[in-house]
């Protein structure tokens, strides 16, 4: 190679170094201006969206974020510096990648919002929930330059709506398998699940009864009757039990309400149950055992049962009342008297103390002069009413006897069935406040609690 040659092959080597350097000054001005313009883009958005726990991410049209707020870094846990000049930080962890590119995609300057729920998958494998709403914002063109991104951490609330939607299956089917008719309806009065025992009253198939209005199965008095208790489900959240009775048939309703993440009530399972048997055998053997002995063993067994029955509804909410009403003076009257008048007294005091208390509420005679009273559905404070009524109505009732107006004292023990007592120990503590009630004399009254005159 002579000297001219090696002269033009150096220059060649001089001029192709110059275009590289040339070049790379070239690539370096424009990163530098790409720099700027996402600085000078992020410091429009960063006053308004830096100190928001929302998740707010701004980008250009191709995805490459240009803004990212600090709730968003900690929650994606990296650095700032890491996610802004990035390409689809939060699509690269979706899996549904594909379902939020269209949702985006069909955006135009006439609809440039778009709200969307999708999972994504940490790096450390943990599958979140995210709910977002995007705005795309156009040039004069119609275009998009950039989008714009609020969104929030929904993973608790969907498994929250996950775990309520399996107690929801699951209710169904419980209602299913137990044997009293039941059937659930939405806020529109639809019935939505209706079980077995439910068609087989109503003489239909499931098919013909889910998506049917509460009103075509219900007549008018039962559905105004329902209709209030359903309102008093929802006004309290608390489930709801009644008794009506119909064409000489009984029936206990329970209505449970059934209530959504927000709280508010959704649905209404509705079990209605014939109770006319029941009200029989209560009618048969709530009566006053006119006899000069203790009370047989049957009637101490029927006051165990409707104890026992009282204590399980009181566990539910429904709270009653037990009173045991002592005679103070019976035992003198009843040795002038003898037996047979007394017995005539007593079958008119029977009919006195009925017609003080309601048709639900239960006498039952436990010795010669001491009587237990269960108030159902009746608190204490509703007993005590119950309490001056009787007593005015002793106080009035008086008798004649060889000339002489005799009256009946007497003395009250009273306990609140709340639930917290077992039957046995409800019958223990009104047993035990009756007897200090009668050795304190006439008109006086004691609760379990403590002792009270009034």
């Amino acid at each position: 190679m002579n000297q001219n040659q090696t002269n033009e092959h150096l220059q060649g080597e001089i001029v192709e170094l110059r275009d590289r350097i040339a070049s790379l000054q070239s690539a370096q001005q424009a990163c530098t201006q790409t720099h700027d313009v996402f600085k000078k883009r992020g410091g429009r958005y960063r006053a308004a969206a830096e100190n928001q726990a929302e998740l707010v991410c701004s980008c250009l049209s191709d995805a490459t974020v240009f803004f990212i707020n600090d709730s968003y870094c900690k929650y994606l846990q990296k650095n700032r510096d890491e996610l802004i000049g990035e390409k689809d930080p939060v699509i690269s962890l979706s899996g549904d990648k594909e379902y939020m590119k269209e949702k985006i995609s069909f955006l135009t300057p006439g609809n440039p919002v778009a709200h969307y729920e999708h999972e994504v998958m940490f790096p450390d494998g943990t599958i979140h929930w995210q709910e977002f709403t995007t705005r795309a914002i156009f040039d004069d063109l119609g275009l998009v330059k950039e989008y714009h991104t609020v969104g929030r951490d929904i993973t608790e609330r969907k498994r929250i709506e996950k775990k309520f939607h399996q107690i929801e299956g699951a209710l169904n089917i419980l209602i299913d398998v137990i044997g009293e008719e039941a059937f659930i309806i939405d806020a529109g009065e639809r019935i939505v699940a209706v079980n077995n025992a439910m068609s087989k009253k109503l003489g239909r198939e499931t098919g013909d009864i889910v998506g049917t209005g509460l009103c075509e199965w219900l007549d008018d008095n039962d559905l105004r009757l329902n209709r209030e208790m359903m309102d008093k489900a929802v006004r309290e959240r608390a489930p709801v039990r009644f008794e009506y009775a119909r064409e000489e048939l009984y029936y206990e309703n329970f209505i449970y309400p059934i209530v959504n993440l927000t709280g508010n009530v959704t649905s209404l399972a509705i079990i209605m149950r014939n109770i006319t048997q029941q009200k029989e055998k209560e009618k048969k053997l709530s009566y006053l055992v006119m006899n000069d002995g203790n009370m047989g063993l049957q009637d101490l067994r029927y006051l165990e049962e409707i104890t026992k029955r009282a204590v399980e509804y009181a566990k539910k909410g429904d709270r009653s009342s037990l009173l045991y009403l002592n005679l103070t003076n019976f035992g003198y009257m009843n040795s002038i008297a003898g037996q047979n008048k007394s017995d005539e007294i007593l079958i008119m005091l029977s009919g006195l103390l009925k017609s003080r208390l309601r048709t639900e509420d239960i006498i039952i005679r436990i010795e010669k002069d001491r009587f237990a009273l269960l108030l159902l559905g009746a608190t204490s404070d509703d007993a005590k009413f119950a309490v001056q009524r009787i007593q005015f109505a002793l106080e009035s009732f008086h008798f004649l006897l060889d000339g002489r107006i005799y009256r009946l004292g007497n003395s009250i023990g009273l306990v609140e069935i709340d639930g917290t007592l077992d039957a046995q120990m409800v019958l223990s503590k009104v047993d035990e406040a009756s007897r200090e009630a009668h050795k304190l004399g006439k008109d006086s009254v004691i609760v379990v609690d403590g002792k009270k005159r009034f």
